[in-house]
């Protein structure tokens, strides 16, 4: 089984460098299906629900998401080879697996927020003798 591992990242270089001798006047079918997939989606920092996760969170969800869309893509190109069918199970099963990439750090998000309400909703419960008593309660 690593032996096929092994020859389809062999073949997968020499179609990279295939790819790269084309030039970009001759983009693949596959190329444009993802320029169209990526100027559909909203931008990075227009997604409200990232912008609740930490900075580690969010690149850990990015470094996720690109590496199975890398791996989507290779799948892809031996999908193709086998047939418009199986091309599309294939698409569907990638599609599930980001959709549930997106859910878990959706909840990471959700999480964080719920946090950071009880946090902001603690601070305003506090009674004003509160703040008068850490700044020392003096008007002097």
């Amino acid at each position: 089984a690593s032996t096929d591992d092994d020859s389809r990242e062999n073949d997968v270089k020499d179609d990279d460098k295939a790819d790269d001798k084309k030039g970009d006047d001759a983009k693949s079918d596959d190329s444009k299906a993802d320029d169209t997939k990526a100027a559909a989606e909203p931008a990075e920092d227009a997604v409200p629900w990232k912008q609740q996760l930490s900075g580690k969170q969010r690149t850990n969800f990015d470094d996720e998401r690109s590496a199975l869309r890398k791996q989507a893509a290779h799948e892809f190109h031996y999908a193709k080879l086998d047939g418009t069918k199986q091309l599309k199970e294939m698409q569907g099963e990638y599609a599930r697996k980001e959709a549930h990439l997106v859910k878990e750090y959706q909840k990471l998000a959700a999480k964080a927020a719920k946090k950071q309400q009880a946090q902001d909703g603690e601070l305003t419960k506090m009674p004003s003798s509160m703040f008068l008593a850490a700044d020392g309660g003096d008007d002097a």
